[in-house]
């Protein structure tokens, strides 16, 4: 098994970020009465060079999600792009079964 070399941790909430991406992207295409643009996907990618370029000393970057989505996909492409994630079920009503951080 490989060990993680020392440094920070970088801790992403995907709810979160994908919301106000989606918010944010709305408002740079001026829609009106603050609409969520549904078009806008994130690049985990991107995200991971972007988050490990500005602070050089994180040493791993966590995704914490929560199932569904009826596929992987999303999960996958994170894994791709060099993100771990830690998943947890929802339960009735959207809610989380563990405590955000």
């Amino acid at each position: 098994e490989a060990r993680a070399r020392p440094g920070l941790l970088a801790v992403i909430d995907n709810s979160n970020i994908f919301i106000m991406g989606k918010v944010a992207a709305g408002r740079r295409l001026k829609l009106p009465n603050n609409q969520e643009d549904p078009s806008w996907r994130l690049s985990f990618q991107r995200l991971y060079e972007l988050i490990t370029r500005s602070a050089p000393s994180i040493a791993k970057v966590v995704l914490f999600g929560s199932l569904p989505p009826p596929s992987d996909e999303v999960w996958n492409r994170c894994e791709e792009g060099n993100i771990s994630v830690c998943l947890s079920h929802r339960k009735k009503h959207g809610k989380k079964k563990e405590m955000e951080v």
